[in-house]
């Protein structure tokens, strides 16, 4: 398919938009569904940093709140972070213990991030998200994602992305 060069390449070398609808689950009130589409902008600068911008959708269009992000660059089969977080941009809260690993394979990057969140009146929760980008071809991705809060799901999700033309 794709002989001696990995499917993650595109990804790694060159920008672009990647678009999907996603559902989530949310582990409060009884669970919730959480539908909609995200946009992944990657873009690679001469240095071969990578910058990766997420960008939530409801389904009537507007944007959600919710972003992420992530800076770094690659080291053999590691993604080295680039990224200094003082502040999560989705709870406003100051973070401490920020970690982050991030692995390569030919068609599969793995990421791992945890940190705690810092409340303005003391209180601590302890945040882990992992993702997986699964590269079914040089146009496709499978993307699973899951976040714990003090040790305790709060949200999975799964989207299938396809590089916009």
């Amino acid at each position: 398919m794709f002989k001696n060069e990995p499917k993650i390449n595109l990804f790694l070398e060159s920008g672009g938009i990647w678009e999907g609808s996603f559902s989530n689950f949310i582990n409060r009130r009884g669970g919730e569904k959480q539908q909609g589409k995200i946009a992944i902008k990657v873009e690679i600068d001469e240095e071969g940093i990578i910058t990766h911008s997420n960008s939530f959708f409801r389904p009537d269009g507007s944007q959600n709140d919710c972003v992420g992000s992530l800076k770094v660059k690659v080291e053999g089969n590691e993604l080295i972070n680039l990224l200094d977080m003082d502040v999560d941009p989705n709870t406003k809260t100051k973070i401490e213990n920020h970690k982050f690993e991030g692995y390569l394979a030919d068609n599969h990057i793995y990421i791992h991030e945890s940190y705690d969140d810092v409340f303005t009146n003391g209180k601590r929760d302890h945040r882990e998200n992992t993702v997986h980008y699964y590269f079914v071809s040089k146009k496709k991705i499978i993307m699973l994602a899951d976040v714990y809060v003090n040790e305790k799901l709060l949200v999975f999700a799964n989207t299938v992305l396809s590089k916009k033309e």
